[in-house]
């Protein structure tokens, strides 16, 4: 019996060091890891994004709920679904001796409230655990402040969005959704994502998203006609360059169909 058992758990420890993101999709959404976004000692307020996931409210009842004016709200397409950004000023904050930057709101609790059903439910699983605060205020009828990460970068080229990883996202998605570069994501949440491959849903991100958007890969091959075959009169580039082009309309082909 013993041996068989030892079989069993070696499959199982093979199966996830080589597929690691069948144990992320099982996860459970309420187990959401937040690590808050470091303060800057040159900034302590910013505009930051929070993304929604869509769960049934109307885009109304979304910016009371975040206590923001509705032309904050706007709508943004993931899958078949329309989820939200919400545009949110964003403050370096100490809460109960957690440090980072915040966004905070406040939530009237209703009749079978939980904590965690607010915060996955409504607050897409970002809302900040203060142990504290939950069995102090944490009652019927009670105005509940609600604590939700945000971040703060130099520059005015990007701004942060606070993004709940959701079923079968990779970074790749992630930065195609939200125009944000693979290796900014990385970099800005070290902590969490030390295998580019590996993330787990109901993880806590922060994305760097560019503003202007991110260039498309095709043009660099239109660019390099232009180059080196206007400029240049570069035949061999401009092979090149038709070269990537062919490969974009093959990879594109491949993902519609």
């Amino acid at each position: 019996m013993a041996s068989v058992d030892l079989f069993h758990c070696l499959i199982l420890t093979l199966f996830l060091s080589l597929f690691p993101q069948a144990f992320s999709l099982a996860a459970s959404p309420t187990t959401s890891v937040i690590v808050p976004f470091q303060c800057s000692a040159t900034i302590a307020t910013c505009n930051a994004s929070l993304y929604h996931i869509n769960s049934g409210f109307q885009k109304e009842e979304i910016a009371s709920l975040y206590s923001v004016d509705l032309s904050q709200v706007k709508p943004i397409k993931y899958s078949n679904r329309e989820d939200l950004l919400i545009s949110v000023p964003c403050s370096c904050k100490n809460i109960s001796g957690t440090t980072g930057y915040f966004y905070d709101t406040i939530y009237k609790v209703k009749l079978s409230d939980t904590f965690s059903d607010v915060s996955n439910n409504i607050y897409s699983g970002q809302a900040l655990s203060v142990i504290e605060e939950q069995k102090k205020n944490f009652t019927i009828g009670s105005d509940f402040p609600i604590h939700l990460p945000c971040g703060c970068v130099d520059g005015d080229s990007q701004i942060v969005v606070t993004y709940t990883v959701q079923e079968k996202d990779t970074l790749t998605d992630i930065g195609s959704l939200l125009s944000a570069k693979i290796e900014n994501i990385e970099t800005m949440n070290k902590k969490l994502v030390e295998n580019p491959s590996f993330i787990v849903l109901g993880w806590v991100l922060f994305v760097p998203s560019e503003k202007n958007g991110l260039k498309k890969p095709g043009e660099l091959c239109f660019r390099s006609i232009l180059f080196f075959f206007v400029f240049q009169h570069d035949i061999e580039m401009l092979f090149v360059a038709c070269w990537c082009i062919i490969n974009l309309l093959v990879s594109n082909f491949h993902k519609n169909y």
